[in-house]
């Protein structure tokens, strides 16, 4: 009988030790770390300097071919031919970058040195970005076109 009794009783006290465990709040190593250790404002990281960056040149952004490209406004004579059309505007759309790109450049040289070379990078990424658009249009001109290649193969 005891012993029955004694079994009850541990077997009861296996069912509330889980129960008492779930009321402490465990202590991780990092909270442990943090506890100790007094809080102190964060202070700015400094921005990594960017020294002696060379300027962008043009030739790094335009499609080959189309480094001197200049604007014009003559009309193809009653837009018989489509390709002399197309020729036009690319070499329009080229040269009008290049102008944006010149007065980009041109901003940056006025700035002090650090500033240049944000500068510069700005520029690099914004033509980056300005040739990634213009790939994806001509990929779906030449998809609209059902195939017909209106520009120079690169």
């Amino acid at each position: 009988m005891y012993k029955k009794i004694f079994l009850i009783l541990l077997f009861l006290s296996m069912l509330t030790i889980p129960t008492l465990a779930e009321d402490i709040e465990p202590v991780t190593l990092d909270e442990a770390d943090t506890l100790e250790l007094p809080l102190k404002p964060q202070e700015p990281q400094p921005k990594p300097a960017i020294h002696n960056v060379d300027a962008p040149k043009w030739e790094e952004f335009c499609e080959s071919g189309y480094e001197n490209a200049k604007a014009t406004d003559k009309k193809n004579i009653l837009n018989v031919i489509n390709f002399v059309d197309a020729e036009r505007t690319k070499s329009n759309y080229w040269a009008e970058r290049r102008a944006n790109f010149e007065k980009a450049v041109e901003h940056c040289n006025t700035l002090t040195e650090e500033e240049k070379g944000y500068c510069y990078e700005g520029v690099r990424n914004a033509e980056n970005e300005r040739n990634e658009m213009y790939e994806q249009q001509r990929k779906h001109i030449n998809y609209k076109n059902q195939g017909i290649i209106i520009d120079k193969p690169n």
